[in-house]
């Protein structure tokens, strides 16, 4: 056989080869979808049964939340009210940028980062204010309903309240416990138009002690009024102390 029949032999063998391999090869798989842009909302409660270590406990887990901001993402912060709406709450809130292509840009990395660092600027400057008498976590929640509806197109809501949840304003102070309002109260609030929607807003609870009886009944009592605002809730999102890392986001 002829050195030049075997090369030939070889080259058609090699471009068979070639040809194969490219037909048999996997494409890669797509990327992973984005997740669409989130709102957080978060309501900090720095009233006076907010001891040191429940507000040092907060604050690492808000910075971890700040940490965790991605591109879309927007957050605003809120001090819980002292007594119905009008009594002011603190808020400050920033925006990440918007991801225009595939892969974010030098300058968009630049400008999450910035978002970020001011961000926990707020957080920690916030957790420096005086603690306050009331607890109005009621009027909060109304104040929180009305930004989850101003909330943009296609982007979705979280609310994170950081607090031992025992609201204490006129008419209702669940402290002791004992006096938690049961469901007709609910009811009546709801009929009367007093619980602002929040449809599919997505609850985290930091701070909340349900391990005790009187616990549970407050637990039970923000469980049923979540239910009448048509959020999303879940007593596993209803802690008292989060991992170093936070509360997990929403799936």
């Amino acid at each position: 056989m002829s050195p030049k029949f075997i090369s030939s032999s070889l080259l058609i063998l090699t471009l068979a080869i070639s040809i194969t391999a490219a037909t048999c090869h996997t494409p890669p798989p797509p990327p992973p979808p984005v997740d669409p842009p989130t709102q957080f909302i978060v309501a900090v409660d720095l009233s006076t049964s907010m001891d040191s270590m429940a507000r040092a406990t907060h604050e690492k887990v808000l910075h971890a939340l700040v940490d965790s901001l991605g591109f879309g993402d927007r957050l605003v912060l809120l001090t819980v009210h002292e007594k119905g709406v009008k009594s002011g709450a603190a808020m400050k809130s920033v925006a990440a940028p918007v991801l225009t292509g595939s892969k974010p840009t030098t300058g968009k990395k630049h400008a999450l980062r910035l978002t970020r660092q001011t961000a926990n600027l707020y957080v920690s400057t916030l957790f420096k204010g005086d603690p306050v008498v009331g607890s109005d976590i009621l009027a909060t929640l109304h104040t929180a309903a009305n930004l989850a509806a101003g909330s943009a197109s296609g982007s979705r809501t979280e609310l994170l309240i950081l607090s031992d949840m025992l609201h204490c304003a006129a008419p209702v102070c669940m402290d002791p416990p004992k006096a938690v309002p049961d469901s007709s109260w609910i009811e009546a609030r709801k009929q009367q138009g007093l619980i602002r929607p929040l449809d599919h807003v997505c609850v985290s609870i930091v701070g909340a002690d349900d391990s005790t009886l009187e616990g549970v009944r407050v637990r039970d009592f923000w469980r049923l009024y979540f239910q009448a605002a048509g959020a999303d809730f879940s007593p596993t999102r209803y802690v008292h102390t989060a991992p170093p890392t936070g509360i997990a986001r929403c799936s």
